[in-house]
């Protein structure tokens, strides 16, 4: 199963809509990101990964 699979699982058939996903990806293209995000991904990690960006993601409670 692919991460973009799994992803519309989460909302769709499991319809949780408020969690957040985040896809980890060395696509950095335009095309690519909107992609995800129309399969329902918060947000992206890009390979290679930078400790700034990690923290950028991750909710805070």
């Amino acid at each position: 199963m692919s991460g973009i699979d799994l992803c519309q699982i989460i909302r769709n058939d499991l319809a949780l809509i408020d969690l957040s996903v985040v896809v980890f990806t060395a696509g950095h293209q335009v095309e690519r990101v909107a992609h995800l995000r129309l399969a329902g991904f918060n947000d992206f990690l890009f390979k290679p990964v930078q400790n700034a960006a990690l923290g950028s993601v991750m909710p805070t409670y």
